[in-house]
């Protein structure tokens, strides 16, 4: 028999002895049966052996998952003495009550939710795949990468957490009862039952309903609401999760994609231990909902850079400045199409430095939208991921203790680009330009770069254009915001619940119920 057709030997068990055969005799195609022929012949265990192996193994490895959650028990020990030198509590426990070594490896936290019932890590994309049973290719394409590779060595600058899921009670400090309600009971397969409360909340097409709907939401709000957390006990100077960032959600209405307000539920927690908190939205959609929840509020800044009123949700004019107390403390920053680096830098920092330096915050929470980059699907801006990353840059460099958020993006290769380069400007580490090899490495064809290029676009923001907005965002800022004029802390009668906490009373705080008013009326 010619070498060439025995292209790969196929076992049948049998007994002892294993049955080899060729591809071609695979597909039907008939081959000298004289063992003499075959390349090789092959002695083979019994299947019962086999399996009883491979039992003993998955034992094994099950036993160890249930005593150090997957990690060698060295890992766990080393853990222990870390947090005693230390006195880090470690990482909350999943529902079984285990607890996770806690290794902090510089300041620097990135929140990612459990599927407790798998005892899987994954980001609020992986999960809503998973809900919605999308085949593994499918998958792969919205899964975004943050440890970059083994190599870089990306996530050992991280201490990557599992927060616990909230309670739906603990998202009525900003949504109405009953909306959450109807996000934890609406299925897919109910929904043609209530098309009355579908518009009313604003969930069908643009907003769909799909299976674990209310899960992915607890995902990536707990998120957001434990990296603030931790911020407010002083466990770190970053948390990281962009998975949230979801700043259109209304408190009776889903928006924008978002169904509930993070952004929002992390500034409330934040305002618990810091007077002042700056909200600054890289979105190129206005982040309308934020704004609106705090445009009576002078103990939040909002700072939003965002496509003007040609383009969804319409708002954010130059001249929306708030009203009552929080006149002068937000900050809207519409730009016309095709910006570049350059310029929207030499915006961003002017504006962003002037309002630091009047406002003095105590905590930033950033929307670090990647739809603002070039050759987005539904964008139309022309920024780099260098360039957008440079904003982080100049956030980080405040010192301030920092919430980054997720948002928009539908181009996903940009998208990871974006986030992981930023991933590494939080942590202070310089990543190679040149992709890993992975399992989504042929979506970054043909560059296999982490930076892409900019397209040719025009620039169609006149200097006259820009200087009219820097002049008037100045003038506002200098008449409006006082500097370094202390304010008396919020009064909460019940925080949100911990991670490792079950919430006993979820109390609306009186300046949460104000701001969900303020939403509500706007």
């Amino acid at each position: 028999m010619d070498k060439q057709f025995v292209q790969r030997v196929v076992f049948q068990f049998k007994d002892r002895r294993a049955k080899p055969f060729t591809n071609k005799q695979r597909w039907g195609v008939t081959e000298p049966s004289d063992q003499k022929s075959v390349l090789c012949q092959f002695e083979a265990k019994p299947v019962d052996e086999i399996k009883s192996q491979v039992a003993k193994k998955a034992n094994k490895r099950k036993l160890a998952n249930q005593i150090v959650g997957g990690r060698a028990g060295r890992t766990r020990r080393a853990g222990e003495r870390e947090r005693a030198e230390t006195g880090d509590p470690g990482v909350p426990g999943d529902a079984d009550g285990l607890r996770r070594p806690c290794h902090v490896r510089g300041r620097v936290q990135y929140l990612v939710a459990v599927d407790l019932k798998n005892r899987t890590t994954m980001t609020a994309a992986q999960a809503q795949a998973a809900q919605t049973q999308k085949p593994a290719a499918e998958e792969a394409k919205h899964r975004v990468s943050y440890f970059y590779d083994s190599e870089q060595g990306l996530y050992k600058k991280l201490d990557v957490l599992r927060p616990r899921l909230l309670s739906n009670t603990a998202m009525t400090r900003f949504h109405s009862d009953e909306y959450i309600d109807f996000l934890k009971y609406v299925t897919p397969d109910n929904m043609s039952d209530h098309k009355e409360k579908l518009q009313r909340f604003g969930l069908g097409e643009a907003n769909p309903i799909f299976d674990g709907l209310f899960e992915y939401v607890q995902l990536y709000t707990s998120g957001s609401i434990a990296g603030a957390q931790r911020l407010n006990n002083k466990m770190c100077n970053t948390a990281i999760n962009w998975s949230g960032g979801m700043h259109n959600a209304k408190p009776s209405e889903a928006s924008g994609f978002g169904y509930v307000n993070d952004c929002v539920l992390s500034i409330l927690e934040l305002l618990k231990n810091h007077d002042r908190v700056l909200y600054v939205d890289l979105d190129i959609y206005h982040g309308d909902a934020v704004e609106a929840a705090f445009y009576n509020n002078k103990r939040v800044m909002t700072v939003d850079f965002h496509k003007d009123g040609n383009i969804f949700p319409g708002t954010g004019d130059v001249d929306d400045i708030g009203v009552g107390e929080g006149k002068g403390y937000a900050v809207n920053i519409p730009l016309k199409e095709g910006i570049d680096d350059k310029t929207y830098l030499s915006m961003f920092k002017a504006i962003v430095g002037k309002a630091m330096a009047l406002f003095q915050p105590n905590a930033i929470v950033v929307c670090s939208g990647a739809n603002s980059l070039s050759k987005e699907r539904l964008g139309c801006f022309n920024l780099s991921t260098k360039g957008h990353g440079e904003c982080i840059r100049v956030l980080r460099d405040a010192n301030l203790p920092t919430l980054l958020l997720g948002g928009g993006g539908t181009n996903l290769c940009n998208t990871a680009r974006c986030w992981t380069y930023e991933t590494a400007v939080a942590v202070g580490e310089d990543i190679k330009d040149d992709m890993p090899f992975s399992e989504v490495y042929d979506y970054f064809a043909p560059t296999f770069k982490l930076h892409d290029s900019v397209s040719n676009m025009e620039n169609l923001n006149a200097k006259s254009y820009l200087d009219e907005i820097n002049s008037k965002i100045f003038d506002n800022l200098q008449s409006y915001v006082a500097t370094a004029v202390p304010i008396e802390k919020m009064q909460v009668e019940e925080s949100l619940p911990a991670p490792d906490k079950v919430a006993k009373s979820d109390t609306v705080p009186s300046s949460g119920a104000k701001a969900a008013a303020s939403a509500a009326k706007s």
